[in-house]
């Protein structure tokens, strides 16, 4: 017999009066307290889950940074452009000079050799480069 059942009245058959007609016991229901518990949780570890991935996206995806004002590149002052080593090749002998001291003089970053990528710095995620700092991943030399 089903606990609160009497003969006369019966109660409407449910699924739990299943487990409880084959001999198995139920687990007792969840109280307000407890749902409120494991609801809290689930937020938590939900906002912990976002952050992470946030994170991780970005720092799979952020991976480009900019010559360095110090680097070397060739001006050619007929053309008012200065080029990286890489894009002067062909041009014949230019000077020298940093970044810094070719924008001083007026010059502008070559629109192809910026497009093909000759001022960019080492192409390295920022994940590739925490790795690499607590010796995981081996870096290229810079």
């Amino acid at each position: 017999m089903i606990p609160d059942e009497s003969p006369t009245r019966e109660r409407k058959r449910t699924w739990r009066d299943v487990p409880l007609e084959a001999g198995l016991s139920v687990p007792p229901a969840e109280t307000p307290e407890a749902r409120e518990s494991h609801a809290l949780r689930r937020s938590v570890f939900r906002t912990g889950l976002v952050v992470v991935c946030t994170v991780f996206a970005f720092s799979v995806s952020w991976h480009t940074e900019s010559a360095p004002q110090h680097a070397l590149v060739l001006r050619d002052g007929a053309a008012k452009v200065y080029l990286s080593p890489s894009c002067a090749l062909g041009r014949g002998t230019l000077p020298i000079s940093s970044i810094a001291e070719a924008r001083k003089a007026g010059l502008s970053p070559d629109p192809a050799c910026e497009k093909s990528g000759g001022f960019l710095g080492a192409n390295q995620t920022v994940l590739q480069e925490t790795l690499a700092r607590i010796y995981l991943y081996l870096s290229s030399p810079e």
